[in-house]
C-alpha cells in the first residue's frame, strides 16, 4: 500500500489480519516455551535448594552432636573435679552448665533463622520474577486488544454505508 491516505480494502485488511494472526501465534508459542523453560528451571533450582538444605542440615546435626558430646565429656570431668575440690562450688557449676546449654540453644536457633531467611529470600525472589512475567503478559494482552479494536473500527467504517 503506497498511498497511506488511500482507503483500506478488504484484501488489505485480510492480509493484515493474516500477518497479525501469524505474529500472535508465534508470540504465544514463544511465551509458552519461555514459561515452560522458566518452570523447569525453577523446579530444578528448588530441587537443588532442597538437596543443599538437607545436606547442610545433616552436616549441622553431625557437628552439633559431636560438639554436644565433647561438651558433655568436658562437663563430666569438670563436675568430678569440682566435687572433689569443694561442695560449695556446685551452684556456680550449675549456672555455667545452664549458660552453656542456653548458648547451644541460641546457636541452633540462629542457624535455623539464617537457613529460613535464605530459603524465604530465594522464594521471594522467585515470586517477584513470576509476577514480572505475569505483568509482561498483561501488557501484551492490552496491546493486542488495542490492535484488535483498531481493526474492528476500520472494518466497521469499511462495511457501514456512507450516510445519504
Amino acid at each position: 500500500m503506497d498511498d497511506r491516505n488511500a482507503p483500506a480494502t478488504k484484501g488489505h485488511i485480510a492480509d493484515l489480519r493474516t500477518v497479525l494472526k501469524g505474529d500472535i501465534a508465534e508470540l504465544r508459542a514463544e511465551l509458552k516455551g519461555d514459561i515452560g523453560n522458566l518452570r523447569a528451571e525453577l523446579k530444578g533450582d528448588i530441587g537443588n535448594l532442597r538437596t543443599e538444605l538437607k545436606g547442610d542440615i545433616g552436616d549441622l546435626r553431625t557437628e552439633l552432636k559431636g560438639d554436644i558430646g565433647d561438651f558433655r565429656t568436658e562437663l563430666k570431668g569438670d563436675i568430678e573435679r569440682f566435687r572433689a575440690e569443694a561442695q560449695e562450688s556446685s551452684e556456680q557449676l550449675r549456672a555455667e552448665v545452664n549458660h552453656g546449654y542456653n548458648d547451644i540453644v541460641e546457636r541452633i536457633h540462629d542457624s535455623q533463622t539464617e537457613l529460613l531467611k535464605a530459603f524465604y529470600g530465594y522464594a521471594q525472589g522467585n515470586n517477584k520474577r513470576v509476577a514480572e512475567l505475569e505483568g509482561n503478559e498483561g501488557a501484551f494482552r492490552s496491546r493486542l486488544a488495542t490492535i484488535e479494536d483498531r481493526i474492528l473500527e476500520v472494518e466497521r467504517r469499511l462495511n457501514t454505508p456512507p450516510p445519504v
